[in-house]
């Protein structure tokens, strides 16, 4: 067998590079120094102004674990990004004490000595430099330079100078200390005189231009051009178009028109729209959770529409809030669209990563209490005992998640729901917390205390009770353990009154809740003077997260004394005696200023009470949101008593009108009620807000009838913090009876002297 020509030269050669490669390789598999061995000590040379306890923390190599040189370089790479130090860093290990000591060589970045400013003659140099973001006597970072420049142009830019130029200059640069010099060609700032929009057809003029940064000049206000400005305008109205369905809308720069003799500018701005894409075919890829029918329902309205991106969005979302609320917080979803311009419509795929179902681990509480005095005085120490902190417990029997159950979000939302409505908390916040488990979640609650006391002493005014003063002490945080007490008294021209309630809303450690009310009111009616005495107790309990049950036992004593002889029914003097069972069904975000949600009551009444009393309750009140801040609210509110009402006593009957009722009436009536409020609630200012409402209702003596019907409409105002209430309605009466009492406006007032 005859080999190959040169063929042996090349086995030699082959040979031989076995031969040099095989040290290298044997090297470069070498564990490297200290590579496994117990971390000492973790020590840093030439460090100067840096203490070594702020830079540990940010170390993956640990004192007491196995050094790795892997983690030593990842260290390197994390100290350079903290811009103190100079790229000469390195890391080394030394034998000691039966393991390693590592030793971190770095060189620190030069202190600022001095900053000075050359060039400025628009802006004074102690505003230029008060500006920035780095002072003398600081380290000069490895991003000093570009963070100075960037303030230094943001500063011209405020001032209408786009075409200023910058640069920092480090000088006399040693070891321990640098000069800051900066540069500064302030260039000419050019005025807007307008802006021109060509080619919009479908927005006008003035909404495009509300999109922009770019504006014209007019008046006393003067705008100056900034080409990076309108670069971004240029995207923005893009991204305005396209959230609206026009996908292949171009935003351009048109031909600028320069007025020399003024020193103006108008920038154009040059529009292709493209057409209006409408929504296709929607389907979903990646569920196996779900029927996809009852997934895609929530984007049915969209389909044959133009694209609008918010309406899209809020579909996503309620998709994603199913998953959420099913326990699948990390589900991804991914609209891809298809854009069909031959038909003008866009299809959309939505990539559903459903990942894991997420169980609660832990329920966290950060509780921030109200700040207290080092050295209380001798009522503060008095106070603290009636009133201490909130109790922690009283957070956490509020959580509706617990440790172990799925996290459903809508139990999240739930918590922070209960917890605002205690009325105990500036501000609660609840949020999932990753854990090292993909599949496990904490839940944190932050619940910062606020203030849950209060004396209040004031003035009010109300359609019943007129003109009067008042005086309150209302604690809300009892003992520590978010029971309420209140104490009120009054006095008016026509009302007295005084009361004591007391809720606990864990009787005795139970679910059950319990309220207790003493009282004593008199009131100055049209021909009669009315007094209740008496005491309530109401116990409450829950069937599920939203129903309650309650049962109410309720002892008075009524009396009626007359001051007109026109009137002809007796009146007289009768004790109340009475159970009351009722269901309410409450869904609703907050108990002030809902909105969202319903309140759903029925309840019965029987007892005593100058008769017998057999009193049949309903209510009904549901809350949307319309748009952006504004609510509609449905109040429907139904009573029954099945017999003529001359047969039990006058306090026990139904009554309708006035600021609280039926709005365009006067206060009073009788027998079975109907009465229906619609209203759309709006945000004016601040704690400022606006109503429209139409109120109808009906009204009767007799046991089973209902007379002609009642309306109103108007408007109202609305003010509301924690110590003041103003409600101001003007309302009329369209539709009412011959002999009725209308009232066009009704005011209430309770306000702090």
């Amino acid at each position: 067998m005859t080999l190959p020509r040169n063929l042996h030269r090349y086995l030699i050669g082959f040979a031989l590079g076995l031969l040099c490669v095989w040290p290298a390789a044997a090297q470069t598999t070498a564990p490297a120094a200290g590579e496994g061995k117990k971390i000492v000590a973790i020590e840093f040379e030439g460090l100067d102004s840096i203490k070594s306890e702020n830079l540990l923390p940010l170390l993956k190599l640990k004192v007491g674990e196995a050094y790795s040189a892997d983690a030593g370089r990842d260290d390197i790479r994390t100290l350079f990004s903290t811009g103190n130090f100079t790229d000469e860093l390195k890391v080394q290990t030394v034998e000691r004490d039966g393991g390693v000591a590592v030793v971190f060589h770095v060189r620190e970045n030069p202190i600022i000595n001095k900053i000075g400013v050359v060039g400025n003659q628009k802006i004074p140099s102690d505003r230029i430099v008060g500006a920035l973001p780095v002072r003398e006597g600081q380290i000069f970072k490895n991003q000093t330079a570009r963070e100075v420049q960037e303030a230094v142009y943001k500063l011209y830019r405020a001032k209408g100078y786009s075409q200023t130029q910058v640069i920092v200059n480090p000088t006399d640069v040693t070891n321990f200390s640098v000069n800051l010099q900066i540069l500064v060609n302030e260039g000419t700032k050019i005025e807007v005189d307008k802006v021109v929009i060509r080619g919009n057809s479908a927005f006008g003029n003035s909404r495009l231009k509300w999109q922009m940064n770019t504006k014209g000049s007019w008046g006393p206000f003067d705008n100056y051009y900034d080409e990076t400005a309108f670069q971004d305008d240029l995207k923005t109205l893009e991204q305005f178009y396209q959230q609206r369905g026009y996908f292949d809308v171009r935003a351009q720069r048109g031909q600028f028109v320069y007025n020399e003799s003024k020193g103006t500018v108008t920038p154009v701005v040059e529009i292709d729209e493209g057409v209006q894409y409408k929504v296709g075919t929607i389907e979903a890829r990646g569920v196996t959770l779900f029927n996809q029918i009852n997934l895609l329902i929530f984007f049915d309205s969209l389909h044959g529409r133009a694209f609008k991106a918010a309406s899209f969005q809020k579909a996503v979302e309620k998709v994603r809030k199913l998953y959420a609320d099913e326990g699948y917080l990390l589900t991804e979803i991914t609209p891809k669209p298809t854009l069909k311009p031959e038909i003008g419509e866009v299809d959309f795929t939505l990539e559903v990563n459903e990942k894991t179902r997420v169980y609660v681990g832990e329920v966290k509480v950060e509780k921030t209490p109200i700040p207290r005095d080092a050295k209380p005085g001798i009522f503060d120490r008095f106070y603290g005992r009636i009133s201490p902190e909130v109790k922690e417990e009283v957070i956490r029997r509020e959580a509706r998640l617990k440790s172990g159950e799925v996290y459903r979000e809508y139990l999240e939302v739930r918590t922070v729901e209960r917890l605002r409505n205690l009325e105990i908390f500036d501000r609660v916040e609840a949020y999932s917390e990753p854990t090292d488990r993909e599949d496990v979640r904490n839940m944190v609650i932050k619940a910062k205390e606020g203030i849950t006391g209060n004396v209040a002493a004031g003035v009010g005014f109300g359609d019943a009770s007129g003109a009067f003063v008042f005086g309150s002490y209302t604690e809300r945080n009892l003992f520590g353990d978010a029971r309420d007490l209140r104490v009120q008294a009054s006095l008016g021209t026509r009302i007295t009154n005084i009361s004591v309630s007391y809720l606990d809303r864990y009787f005795r450690g139970t679910e059950t809740s319990m309220e207790a009310n003493l009282f004593r009111t008199s009131f100055q009616r049209t021909g009669y003077d009315e007094t209740h005495t008496g005491t309530s107790v109401e116990f409450g309990k829950p069937i599920n997260e939203f129903l309650r049950e309650y049962l109410r036992f309720r002892l008075e004593y009524v009396n009626l004394d007359k001051n007109d002889d026109d009137i002809e029914e007796h009146l007289g003097s009768y004790p109340v005696a009475t159970i009351r069972g009722r269901y309410v069904l409450d869904t609703r975000d907050d108990n002030l200023w809902p909105t969202k949600g319903y309140r759903a009551g029925a309840g019965l009444e029987v007892g005593a009470a100058d008769g017998l009393l057999v009193k049949f309750t309903g209510e009904y009140s549901r809350y949307w949101k319309v748009y952006r801040d504004w609510v509609y609210a449905l109040n429907v509110e139904a009573g029954l008593l099945p017999y003529d009402a001359s047969q039990i006593g006058l306090s026990e009957r139904f009554f309708m009108g006035g600021s609280a009722d039926l709005r365009g009436f006067k206060f009073r009536g009788a027998g079975p009620k109907l009465l229906v409020q619609n209203e759309l609630r709006f945000p004016l200012y601040d704690n400022l807000s606006g109503l429209f409402f139409v109120d109808a209702g009906m009204l009767d003596r007799s046991g089973f009838s209902l007379s002609s019907p009642r309306a109103s409409a108007g408007f109202g105002l609305r003010y509301n913090v924690r110590y003041v209430d103003v409600a101001l309605d003007f309302a009329g009466a369209f539709l009412k009876q011959s002999g009725d009492d209308t009232q066009f406006v009704h005011f209430r007032l309770g306000s702090l002297f």
